[in-house]
């Protein structure tokens, strides 16, 4: 079976997904382009050891999406192929669904990430007549599921995968022992006997600012570290606003360097105003650590169980935030019986289980086919 995918930029962490099913089936893979424009350079190296990697090099629209007129050959001369389209709303991949209507050639969607909206309007309606008529649908989540079936899908042809961000190798053998975590802390200097710990890039749609405002009540042993960049000004204003001392703002770090800080964290807490999923939190999740994220914040909505392996709360409420960072944080038993409970579920949440699980829907569908 030949499986060629499309897609709009060969994130990390999609293209080893590709290596693990270029190990099961022949696949060939096309990107929009070869990076998006507002991501720091780790993403410009391809490392697909597993597949053909093709770039369009088309015209660039926005901070990641190009428009090229060259999938229409590449579907016209590859009949006898899978097609799958991974980003079905972005300018090539429309052309390209678009085509394969025209020359009523079967294809498949796949989504990570979609959010239906209220289906009014002539937009909602182009989108509609747009993502239905696929012959199955490959959902990464729950609201994916919804967002297909909003658009015009049977349910019959909506199969659901876990959506990943790591290999199975890269899932400690156990929780670290707070030995371990208190020599991590002395290599890296760090003074506090609790850590609260954000990683992600200091963007306003990443809520930075609601969880400084979060951090208030705790003691001279909690400390908030900050991974991914630099302070800014709107963050100085309320550091000094709330006379915040135990914090620590860690520019971005490689992930061997990254895994030190999930290692000593006692809590991880993502404030997103907005995440199609938030791959963070399945990383966290791989430590052992408890969840404490937003409503808006997809990877929470579909990973996190109140009180069972973390806290929901709603974007802007600090106060809430606050609260359940201190409940955990008091509760040693309860952090580590949710730190436990996370641990156990992101072990089905690999690369090798997501490509495993979306070969078993393809070579079903191919088998229909033929």
């Amino acid at each position: 079976m030949r499986v060629i995918i499309f897609s709009n930029i060969p994130s990390p962490y999609f293209v080893e997904y590709l290596n693990e099913l270029g190990k099961k089936v022949d696949l060939i893979a096309y990107f929009e382009r070869a990076s998006a424009s507002d991501r720091d350079s780790s993403w410009d190296h391809i490392d697909a050891r597993r597949f053909e990697c093709h770039l369009f090099n088309g015209v660039p629209i926005g901070a990641e999406n190009a428009f090229s007129l060259k999938i229409c050959s590449i579907i016209k001369g590859n009949k006898d192929s899978l097609f799958v389209f991974a980003n079905p709303t972005t300018p090539t991949g429309i052309l390209g669904i678009i085509f394969c209507k025209l020359l009523n050639i079967p294809y498949v969607l796949q989504s990570e990430g979609g959010l239906a909206k209220n289906g009014k309007g002539i937009k909602e309606k182009i989108k509609k007549s747009l993502l239905s008529g696929a012959s199955l649908y490959l959902s990464g989540m729950r609201p994916d599921n919804d967002y297909f079936i909003a658009y015009g899908a049977p349910l019959e042809l909506v199969k659901q995968y876990c959506f990943a961000s790591f290999h199975d190798s890269d899932i400690p053998s156990q929780i670290i022992s707070e030995e371990d975590k208190d020599r991590i802390k002395q290599r890296l200097s760090i003074p506090y006997k609790k850590i609260v710990l954000y990683v992600g890039r200091m963007l306003p749609v990443k809520g930075v600012d609601v969880l400084l405002n979060a951090f208030y009540g705790f003691d001279d042993e909690v400390g908030l570290y900050l991974v991914g960049g630099e302070m800014t000004d709107e963050y100085k204003r309320i550091i000094d606003h709330k006379s915040i001392k135990n914090y620590q703002f860690v520019p971005h770090l490689q992930l061997e360097e990254l895994k030190d800080y999930y290692r000593i964290a006692d809590v991880f807490v993502l404030p997103t105003r907005s995440d199609t999923w938030g791959l963070v939190i399945n990383e966290a999740m791989t430590y052992g650590l408890p969840i404490v994220t937003t409503k808006n914040c997809v990877a929470g909505l579909e990973l996190i169980e109140n009180s069972v392996n973390g806290f929901l709360v709603n974007s802007e409420d600090y106060e809430a935030m606050n609260d359940r960072i201190a409940k955990l944080l008091s509760d040693n038993n309860l952090c580590m019986e949710i730190g436990k409970n996370n641990f156990e579920k992101i072990h089905d949440y690999t690369f090798e289980n997501m490509a495993s699980q979306i070969y078993a829907y393809l070579e079903e569908y191919w088998e229909e086919l033929r």
